[in-house]
Parts: structure tokens; C-alpha cells; sequence
């Protein structure tokens, strides 16, 4: 996903169940204090993972990328955008 945030906390996307409760699964992934921030719940419990390597509030555009290989937890990758600013 391309995002192009300015505040330091926020919600980007989320995806659960149409009838939520505590167990539900669900996905979600924001900024928490100006960094990416995953959180889901596949069954097992909830997981929480920050990437605490690069702010993204900056105003610039940059990619997510949020990869499952098996039963490993999900990684958040980001990489700033080189290009033209929309």
C-alpha cells in the first residue's frame, strides 16, 4: 500500500469479520507515534508489531509491505518512494 501520512497516529486500513467480538480476526495497520504499526488476530491471539527503523509522518510517500510466509508473524517493510510528488 502507498501512503502519504502527515500525522503521528492513525488508522490506514482494517479488515475483520462483519460481526466483531474480542476472538474476532481481524487486520489492522496504522502509524502509532509516527511509525508503521501492525496488529492482527488470526485465530491464536493477538500479535502487535512496530517498525521503529523509519518515521513515515514526513508528508512523503512510502510503501507498505506486509508479507506472511507460513505460520511466521508478518514483517512491515517500508521504503520511501522516489519520484513525483502528488
Amino acid at each position: 500500500m502507498r501512503v502519504r501520512p502527515r500525522d503521528p497516529d492513525g488508522l490506514l486500513f482494517w479488515v475483520s469479520e462483519e460481526e466483531a467480538s474480542p476472538y474476532s480476526d481481524y487486520l489492522a495497520i496504522g502509524l502509532r507515534g509516527g511509525f508503521a504499526h501492525l496488529s492482527y488476530n488470526l485465530g491464536s491471539g493477538e500479535v502487535v508489531i512496530t517498525n521503529n527503523h523509519t518515521r513515515i509522518d514526513d508528508n512523503r510517500w512510502h510503501s507498505l509491505r506486509v508479507q506472511r510466509s507460513g505460520t511466521l508473524s508478518p514483517k512491515v517493510r517500508n521504503s520511501k518512494f522516489k519520484g513525483q510528488e502528488l
